[in-house]
């Protein structure tokens, strides 16, 4: 009936809505943890180069 052909098409438009948006949150979810993820390193790479400092400062008065 027109009914049924109605109510499959708006499941059918629904699914493709869940789909984009599962897409969209995922592309989302790559970009949020590829920024951390860079952010982390740089944090990370700071950190080592303070300490390399405060050692070398360190090792300079025997301490």
């Amino acid at each position: 009936t027109a009914e049924t052909a109605e109510t499959a098409e708006t499941v059918t438009a629904a699914a493709a809505v869940t789909e984009t948006e599962t897409a969209e949150s995922a592309a989302i979810a790559a970009a949020v943890t590829e920024t951390v993820t860079a952010e982390t390193e740089t944090e990370t790479a700071e950190i080592t180069t303070a300490t390399a400092a405060v050692t070398a400062e360190l090792t300079l008065y025997n301490y």
